[in-house]
């Protein structure tokens, strides 16, 4: 929260240069076969590259051109080409690294901003402030894309793309189609983002009035079906956000509640029904293999973000210090409920995490926070009932994405050291063992380990949030690392 959502210094007075032709051109190839922005629908390919062409045919200009766009157009381009293109496999030998070689174009583009929201400009704008994101969201990056994502929605509010285009406008299908397109992928950052951080939306659903996207945008490496299908996801999402997690749903009893989470868990099965997440696709015999990785990535990314809507649809069931007196009897029957279904959300959630590949440009939530939402609900499923036949279970699943994170670590150099699952597995351990040496009626507090006792009951619960967020201690690892490392 006070770390890694900010710089960790200002920006320097001097600007990189732009790379020599050959390795511009790399870096340009890796990003429109590799990244996931391209496959976002951003960037259209031969517009960019017949610009570029023309750049380097032309006197370079002393410090940067006068089209600011331009000019943060292609710098953030070469940062995300450039961090590809220097995997570990390739170049360099750490994620972070390729992290290092390619700020400086981010600092390019990022040294703009201004000029970029408020000089005059048109939908291109919008697109850098996605693109600079989209680069902010990779797992080596400091967490500045919430602000960024905030920028990129407010231009395209005063530009109207929130809005059905007037008839007498005569906007063109070309940009028709990438109004929609700009729109819809700040959307759906919107809610999803909103999910997973509890940050309020930017985005009032009543105040939308543009359609859904019917065609595919040219010369971009998007898939429609699957970006309707994520629009549509997102839109069940930011209900479950306004009516079950926001302030709005303290204020409903439980038994509104419950009803609620029944309404919307059944309009998530119809999604999932629907949209066939778990279909296997079948790579077509003209499509490239890069391309079909990064629609695999952003497949994964929908059915983690489908499990995780699950969680949070249920998740009220976790404030037990919310109750009334007079609610209790109904919060209970709703845990009774909840739970299970909290549990076998967070079983496919850890299940679909371990094939994921890591790079530097891997998006946050898929490397860490899907994981981490995983691996507490489980923990605290192993301690509402240690005597189940899953628990057993359950404690294997966490211990694999203990191997998950070493995995992390190893790539980033120990930069991203995320102890708090092992601790985790550790602890239930060692939870089972005492609960199965113990008499059948011994209580679960009689069987927590001594040292844990004594830490809660030295515990300071009026300490404030903000102290919390700030504290040096290593002892509060899962804190620093919940609140600064996976909020993207």
């Amino acid at each position: 929260m006070t770390r890694r959502l900010r710089l960790g210094r200002r920006l320097g007075r001097e600007r990189a240069a732009d790379p020599d032709y050959e390795t511009a051109m790399k870096w340009t190839q890796a990003f429109f076969d590799e990244s996931i922005e391209h496959a976002w629908g951003l960037v259209p390919r031969r517009a960019f590259e017949m610009r570029l062409e023309q750049h380097y045919k032309s006197p370079r200009p002393q410090i940067y051109d006068q089209n600011v766009s331009w000019y943060a157009l292609r710098n953030i381009v070469f940062a995300i080409g450039a961090r590809l293109a220097l995997s570990p496999t390739r170049l360099v030998p750490s994620l972070m690294d390729a992290q290092k070689q390619s700020w400086p174009f981010f600092e390019n583009a990022f040294s703009v901003q201004v000029d970029l929201m408020y000089m005059p400009s048109g939908i291109i704008n919008i697109e850098i402030f996605l693109l600079m994101m989209f680069y902010c969201e990779g797992i080596t990056s400091p967490k500045l894309s919430y602000m960024l994502l905030g920028c990129a929605t407010r231009l395209a509010q005063s530009k109207g793309l929130h809005l059905m285009p007037a008839a007498y406008t005569h906007v063109s299908e070309t940009e028709d189609i990438s109004r929609k397109y700009l729109w819809w992928i700040i959307y759906v950052h919107d809610k999803t983002t909103s999910l997973i951080t509890a940050r309020p939306s930017m985005i009032s659903d009543k105040d939308v009035s543009v359609g859904l996207p019917t065609m595919a945008r040219p010369d971009t490496a998007t898939d429609l079906a699957l970006f309707v299908n994520t629009i549509k996801l997102a839109q069940i999402v930011s209900v479950i956000v306004k009516k079950l997690v926001g302030p709005s749903a303290r204020r409903r009893s439980y038994s509104k509640l419950t009803d609620l989470a029944a309404s919307l868990e059944s309009d998530l099965r119809h999604w999932q029904a629907g949209a066939r997440i778990e279909d296997e696709e079948i790579p077509s015999s003209g499509s490239q293999s890069s391309h079909f990785r990064v629609r695999s990535t952003m497949r994964l990314e929908l059915k983690l973000c489908y499990y995780c809507a699950l969680c949070a649809l249920h998740g009220t069931s976790r404030r037990p210090w919310e109750v009334p007196p007079e609610q209790e009897a109904e919060y209970l029957a709703q845990v009774q409920e909840a739970w299970p279904k909290i549990a076998e959300a967070s079983r496919s959630l850890i299940t679909l995490c371990q094939p994921c590949q890591v790079n530097a440009a891997t998006p946050t939530r898929l490397a860490i926070y899907y994981p981490l939402v995983a691996v507490t609900n489980l923990f605290i499923n192993v301690l509402e009932n240690p005597t189940a036949q899953s628990v057993t279970a359950d404690v294997n699943l966490i211990d694999m994405m203990t191997g998950t994170f070493a995995r992390l670590e190893y790539a980033t150099s120990g930069h991203l050291n995320i102890t708090f699952p092992r601790e985790l597995a550790d602890f239930a351990r060692g939870l089972l063992s005492r609960v199965r040496d113990s008499p059948p009626d011994t209580s679960l507090s009689s069987c927590l380990p001594t040292d844990l006792e004594m830490s809660l009951a030295q515990y300071n619960f009026n300490i404030p949030l903000d102290q919390v967020c700030s504290s040096k201690d290593p002892s509060y690892s899962f804190h620093d690392w919940l609140l600064e490392g996976t909020i993207c």
